[in-house]
């Protein structure tokens, strides 16, 4: 049995992030469409007035549980993914200069901190 690093512990804690960020976001999406055939206080024509956000949504789902899958397989191209991921909130938050601290900002920052320590670690 191969012996677990604590950088492979680090790359699985971001890969299940991105999972669960996923499954989170599919349910999301999926309560959206429920709530559009019930045309809930107008969904309906919310997703009928913007299908291209909608696709970007089930594409952006579709990502992250990708990013995870590349992850756990420590793959170099989940690694990238990752960062694309993560950086744009510290980027932003950086630029803005608010001085706010937000739960997105503390995961992308650990998370980003992970990869970047586990880097060596993919294939």
């Amino acid at each position: 049995m191969a012996r677990v690093t604590p950088e492979r512990r680090r790359l699985h804690w971001v890969a299940n992030y991105f999972q669960l960020s996923a499954g989170l976001g599919a349910l999301s999406l999926a309560g959206g469409l429920v709530a559009a055939a019930l045309d809930v206080a107008g969904s309906r024509a919310t997703l009928l007035g913007h299908p291209v956000a909608w696709s970007l949504a089930v594409a952006t789902v579709a990502g992250w549980w990708y990013t995870g899958h590349l992850l756990h397989a420590r793959r170099r191209e989940g690694g990238w993914m990752a960062l694309l991921n993560l950086v744009p909130p510290l980027a932003g938050w950086a630029l803005a200069g608010n001085g706010g601290v937000s739960a997105t900002l503390v995961l992308s920052a650990a998370g980003l901190v992970a990869v970047l320590t586990a880097w060596r670690d993919l294939h």
